[in-house]
């Protein structure tokens, strides 16, 4: 299941009002346990998503020049999370388009990198 996939246990928790084995009576709903538990889950999601974006984005960088580091942490932002084209991103970033382009490349394969996304050939 997508669940053992991201290390969670294949069942939802067992709570006071949801257990493995079924309720006496038929017609009573839970809405707040089920609401308690979706979130709970999609806060689970989250934090490990959030934890593999961090990671990615933490590696975006050039080993010797802190401004470098710096304007390509800002060309991915505002490239892949903004979804701005290549011309705004360099008027925002006062560069040129072409060096937008050189640095999207090698932004997307560091961060791609960190999560082991890329294979090279």
């Amino acid at each position: 299941s997508a669940r053992c996939r991201v290390g969670q246990p294949r069942e939802p928790k067992v709570t006071a009002s949801y257990s493995l084995v079924p309720p006496s009576t038929a017609n009573n709903t839970f809405e707040a346990e089920r609401m308690v538990i979706d979130r709970e889950e999609s806060q689970e999601e989250f934090e490990y998503l959030h934890k593999l974006f961090i990671r990615g984005y933490s590696t975006i960088q050039h080993p010797h020049k802190p401004d470098v580091t710096e304007r390509r942490k800002k060309i991915f932002y505002d490239r892949y999370i903004n979804g701005l084209s290549i011309y705004l991103t360099s008027q925002r970033n006062n560069t040129s388009e072409e060096s937008v382009k050189l640095e999207s490349n090698k932004i997307i394969i560091q961060f791609a990198s960190a999560l082991e996304l890329v294979a090279f050939k």
